[in-house]
């Protein structure tokens, strides 16, 4: 079997700022894939996801760049802090905002464990965090955030993430995640409803 390269991206700052895909330049267009043509089709080698199709959110709300790293029990993405970012204010983000940056990791973990068995992303909730330590107030334009975040726990709905993010090597945040993912979502919605 044939592996697959496979490059995650958020496709609308996929080395174009915020140009639409259908303007990109003809050659570039060949490599962005759906999540689901990856997998099926033998003869691509090497493919750019878009990470809208591993979370279940749509513009602005996704907040990640890129993935830079993926293991079954740890996921590496990251973010440029930039005018027209998500929570952008007279030149940064607030700090706090690294939790749904954390969170939204492991929803694009999740995705790609669910690309890797030609699943759709599924919504997932944030059950909570402990410890949640920002060593610094704000990002500062054009900073360069790496997010990790490394599994403790999972039995296929709840998982347990120990999490962080980095600029330039030095961890500015800290916290511990607790998610939640129905495996059958409309089944959970009902009883909650009852």
């Amino acid at each position: 079997m044939m592996t697959k390269s496979i490059h995650y991206h958020t496709c609308d700052n996929l080395s174009y700022g915020q140009e639409k895909l259908n303007e990109r330049p003809e050659h570039t267009k060949t490599y962005v894939r759906t999540a689901n043509e990856v997998l099926t089709n033998p003869e691509l080698e090497e493919a750019r996801v878009c990470i809208k199709d591993l979370l279940p959110h749509n513009p602005p709300m996704i907040l990640l760049d890129r993935v830079v790293a993926f293991r079954d029990d740890f996921i590496h993405a990251a973010v440029t802090i930039q005018e027209g970012s998500a929570f952008f204010v007279d030149g940064e983000v607030p700090s706090y905002v690294a939790l749904e940056y954390m969170a939204q990791a492991i929803g694009v973990w999740r995705g790609i464990l669910a690309l890797h068995k030609n699943q759709s992303p599924q919504i997932g909730f944030l059950l909570g965090t402990r410890s949640l330590k920002l060593e610094v107030p704000a990002f500062q334009e054009g900073a360069e955030l790496d997010v990790y975040g490394q599994s403790k726990y999972t039995d296929g709905e709840v998982a347990a993430f120990d999490c962080w993010v980095e600029i330039q090597g030095t961890r500015v945040v800290h916290a511990s995640l607790n998610v939640y993912q129905p495996e059958n979502l409309d089944q959970f919605l009902n009883e909650r409803n009852q």
